[in-house]
């Protein structure tokens, strides 16, 4: 099962949001956790990035990881990722990796 599998339409609570700089590229860390369990995802070349939320700790209630690369869209918009609830995180990147 890949990490859109496991984290589709689930609450996930975000316990570190950190959007860097990957070699010129805008990177995003985040360090969340989902039914007892702990990820570390790097989501690499991040565009359209919005963030709402409302407190701390953050917590996205409807978390979505969309994969447009049948779709036709340009590369860097190859997965879309959302809060299809509250709307609390929004943004486009072109690839995922799970490092934890």
């Amino acid at each position: 099962m890949n990490i859109a599998e496991q984290l589709s339409g689930k609450e996930v609570l975000v316990n570190r949001l950190v959007l860097q700089t990957e070699d010129g590229s805008p990177a995003l860390l985040m360090e969340l956790t989902c039914e007892d369990a702990d990820y570390k995802i790097l989501f690499e070349e991040v565009t359209c990035f919005t963030v709402a939320f409302q407190g701390y700790p953050f917590l996205i209630q409807g978390f979505e990881i969309l994969d447009h690369s049948t779709d036709g869209w340009q590369a860097d918009a190859r997965y879309e990722i959302r809060d299809y609830e509250d709307h609390s995180i929004a943004f486009y990147c072109q690839n995922i990796t799970v490092t934890e």
